[in-house]
């Protein structure tokens, strides 16, 4: 996977700790390209600049994808241009700050970002909000100018760290977020000191857009409208009886749409087809093993593992997504008889 990493500063030295700290992470066979662009500010703290980065970061993600990036991270906690960047590039494009926000929401209920300068802190409310996270996050500032975590001597890092101190106290939180991908060479240091996690957004957003999983879809045998339409390369109607006699009433569909085929084509791996007995079997075993309720369209991906794992791909892991717990409890009462 080649993976474009953007600093939309003019800063070089601040574009090669990104980098290093993007390869410190990065999964074997991630090629690892981090520039900056020519044009713009040398450091970005608040609205005004991150205004002026935009034509260089555009720049960037395009020349990038002329290059045959696969993905790119926006490698500043304010996620400047973000929209403007996924509306131009054919790829994937992460902010560091949303991803270091989704890293948190798995490793914590609440955090707390310690940013820069107090000029940056209306950016970072603002992203908490958008991000979906008022009620779990909150931002401080550190009274640190990002060029100086260049220089070591200048105390800016002792500043952070009394900054993360405040906020384990006063704010009770579980996750610490460097809210400036200058900071990006702190985090193992600083979470081994504060005994709890302190998140990188590069790192963040380098474990995010390097996953190697393969997407399954799985259907019932009755209703393969999905299989037999990716096999063909065009949308399949499928027979209505066929569709319609399938216990999984919640994907009785005689063809998927466009918007559908469109986007399977794009993002699944392969689809497996399931037997009526073997989806009512899997339903049974979630209710009684995991304890959960689950209706039958929600058990085929469980079906598929228990009795098609020779038609998956060969993997350390293997997660099924269990959606829908609408049963009828006559059904349900019946399958857990076995009936």
């Amino acid at each position: 996977m080649k993976l474009l990493v953007v600093n939309p500063n003019t800063t070089a030295s601040m574009t090669a700790k990104i980098g290093a700290a993007a390869r410190s992470v990065a999964a074997p066979g991630t090629e690892i390209e981090a520039v900056n662009p020519a044009m713009g500010p040398v450091s970005i703290e608040g609205f005004y600049d991150e205004a002026l980065c935009l034509p260089g970061l555009l720049t960037e993600i395009a020349a990038g994808a002329r290059r045959g990036a696969e993905a790119a991270i926006v490698a500043c906690f304010d996620d400047p241009g973000i929209d403007a960047a996924r509306a131009i590039a054919p790829f994937p494009v992460l902010g560091i700050c949303e991803a270091a926000m989704r890293m948190a929401g798995f490793l914590g209920h609440r955090f707390t970002i310690v940013t820069t300068l107090p000029i940056s802190l209306p950016a970072m409310d603002g992203l908490i909000r958008r991000y979906g996270m008022a009620e779990r996050g909150r931002a401080r500032a550190a009274g640190v100018p990002v060029l100086a975590l260049e220089d070591r001597a200048s105390g800016a890092v002792e500043k952070v760290r009394a900054e993360i101190r405040r906020a384990i106290a006063e704010d009770g939180a579980e996750c610490i977020l460097l809210g400036c991908a200058g900071m990006a060479d702190l985090a193992r240091d600083l979470t081994a000191e504060m005994g709890l996690p302190v998140i990188d957004g590069v790192a963040a957003a380098v474990k995010l857009s390097g996953s190697r999983a393969k997407v399954i879809g799985v259907e019932p045998a009755l209703a393969s409208d999905a299989q037999q339409s990716l096999r063909a390369g065009h949308v399949v109607r499928i027979a209505a009886e066929s569709a319609a006699s399938t216990v999984a009433d919640g994907l009785r569909t005689q063809s998927i749409g466009a918007l559908n085929f469109e986007h399977l084509t794009k993002y699944l791996d392969g689809v497996v087809t399931v037997a009526e007995d073997e989806i009512l079997r899997a339903m049974r075993q979630i209710i009684t093993g995991a304890r959960l309720m689950t209706e039958p369209s929600g058990a085929v991906t469980m079906a598929a593992w228990m009795f098609h794992a020779a038609e998956l791909p060969s993997s350390r892991k293997a997660v099924a997504i269990i959606s829908g717990g609408n049963a009828d409890p006559k059904q349900v009462a019946e399958v857990l008889e076995g009936r």
